[in-house]
Parts: structure tokens; sequence; C-alpha cells
């Protein structure tokens, strides 16, 4: 995800993820997410800044980002607050409500950012920015799209005495995928193509968080298949074919986990390349026979039928 403010916004802030795409806990396994808040002034007038707050929703539906346990509380959260000017800011964090009862009692944590300077307050001229890192945050088990609280006490006088306003900038959501995983029914939609004809392929997959790389011959390519099922339609077939359907998958630990599938394709009237051929009966050529005298060998023909042009190269 990489939501930008509109200009019209004292600050503009920008919001990636890690990793890209968020996936939910399951009963078994919390899943933890990344976020990095970076702020900065929208055009060409520099901006004077006393706070940014920053709130994430806890609960367990599908508009909260992340669950509050016993295992995983609302806040087992790290923040690091970075500033490209060098300035130092000290981060405030608090639970709604202050002082829950139980872990499954807290509604929302506010992460506020103030900039430990003596007059408590920071200027944004140009190229100055500051993100605030949120990690190990942990995800909700339920699919769906979390907004993000994001308030900023500004003053567009940065010289003077200032006026502070507080501003709520609308961030687009946090999206969160399913983790569920299936691959399944990979196959062509004919099973035998003419010659020089392309092929359909199907299968049916998990869209989210999954890479799908497809493999033949001694190719291969990042494919992006569209539908239901998922479909993808291959180059032109010249010979017969057979598709290896490698679907790529993050473990929790973020490694690589890949998973196989195979389909063959037949292509009628097929080019055959081979390096020796032999032909116990007969060879029947119904068009154009073509033999090669490689390094200046011998060909021969002793007893064949050709009932087509025959070229001896």
């Amino acid at each position: 995800m990489s939501p930008s403010t509109a200009a019209t916004t004292p600050l503009d802030v920008v919001c990636p993820t890690r990793p890209d795409r968020i996936t939910v806990s399951t009963a078994t396994e919390t899943k933890r997410a990344t976020l990095y808040l970076t702020f900065r002034r929208p055009g060409s007038a520099d901006v004077r800044c006393r706070s940014i707050t920053v709130t994430l929703p806890v609960g367990t539906g599908a508009t909260h980002l992340l669950s509050s346990t016993e295992a995983a509380p609302a806040d087992d959260v790290d923040d690091y607050p970075v500033d490209s000017a060098g300035t130092e800011w000290a981060v405030e964090r608090r639970t709604t409500p202050p002082t829950p009862g139980a872990p499954g009692e807290v509604s929302a944590i506010t992460f506020t950012c103030k900039p430990a300077t003596a007059s408590g307050d920071t200027v944004f001229g140009a190229n100055r920015e500051f993100t605030l890192i949120l990690s190990r945050i942990p995800v909700n088990r339920t699919a769906g799209a979390a907004r993000l609280t994001v308030i900023v006490s500004t003053s567009t006088n940065p010289t003077g005495t200032p006026q502070w306003q507080d501003h709520t900038i609308d961030l687009p959501p946090v999206e969160k995928a399913g983790n569920e995983f299936y691959l399944r029914n990979f196959s062509s939609t004919t099973p035998r193509v003419g010659h020089d004809q392309p092929a359909t392929l199907t299968w049916e997959g998990t869209p989210q968080n999954t890479e799908y790389w497809l493999y033949w011959d001694e190719q291969s390519v990042k494919v992006t298949p569209t539908g239901t099922p998922l479909t993808h339609t291959t180059a032109k077939l010249t010979r017969t074919t057979t598709f290896v359907l490698d679907a790529r998958t993050l473990n929790a630990a973020g490694q690589t986990v890949h998973h196989y599938h195979s389909t063959t394709v037949t292509v009628a009237g097929p080019a055959i390349e081979a390096r020796t051929l032999t032909a116990g009966d007969k060879v029947d050529v119904q068009d154009t026979f073509v033999a090669d005298r490689t390094n200046n060998g011998r060909t021969w023909a002793n007893a064949a039928l050709f009932t087509g042009e025959v070229t001896i190269g």
C-alpha cells in the first residue's frame, strides 16, 4: 500500500507497509506487519509542526488492524521515529481505554510524536522528512480494510507567533488479505492445439499474496493471471510442451515457499528437433525432406520412401 494525501493538507504523508501485502493471523500463528509513515511539506511553503498523532484501530473485525490478546497485546508494537534533519522526537503511546482491565478491552492504540526541541516544535522545510516506523504489529484474523487516524498539529506561520490548528489527514485503508493458500486443477482448456497456436492455461489458486511463474522448455516468465478460474494464454506452440506452474508464497519467517503443478499440451503436426533419428522400417515425408552434411560428414539414404520433394544439402 502506498497512499498519499491531497496537497491541501498541511503535511503530506505516504504509508507503505512491509510486507507489501499484509496477511491476517491464524489461531496458531500471529502475523506481524510494519508501517512506515513519512511526513513532508506538500508545497514550497515551510510548515511548523508541534505534534503528529497516529491511531491504530484494535479489535477483531475487518476494519480493525491489530488484535489484542494475552499472547500479542496491543502495546506490543515497536516505534522508531526518524528525522532527516537529525531532530529527536519523543513518542508517547496510550491505549483506549487508558487502563484496560484485560487485553480484549482495548479498542485503539495511539502514538503521539513531539519534537524534543526547546520550543516544542519544528519546521518542515525543503526536503525535510519525518518517518514514524511502527513494527511488530500483531495483525488480527479478519481480512478487510483498516483505516488509521492521523492528526497533525501545525502552523503555516513558521517564524512569527504560531497559530496552531489540528488537521486530520485522510489515508487510504491498510488492506489485510486472507492467508489461506490453495492451488489446484492446473490444465489447458484444450489439451491439443494446432501447430503455431497458443494454449489457454487455467487453474484455481490464491489470488492474494502469491506470485505465479510459468516454466516450459528453457524459458520462464512471471504471469499475472486473470478471471475465475485464473487464466493465462501462452505464446504460440510448435511442438508438444509441458508447462510447470510455480506458485510462490512467503512463510512466517519471510522465506519463499514453492508449490508446483504441471500440465502437458499436445501440438498437432509438431516440429521435431532431434540429434539422432532412427526408423526401424521407413520414413514417410509428406512435404520436404532436407539433409545437411554437417562438418563435411556423409548423409545417405538406403531404402527410404519420400512422397514429396527431397533436398540433400
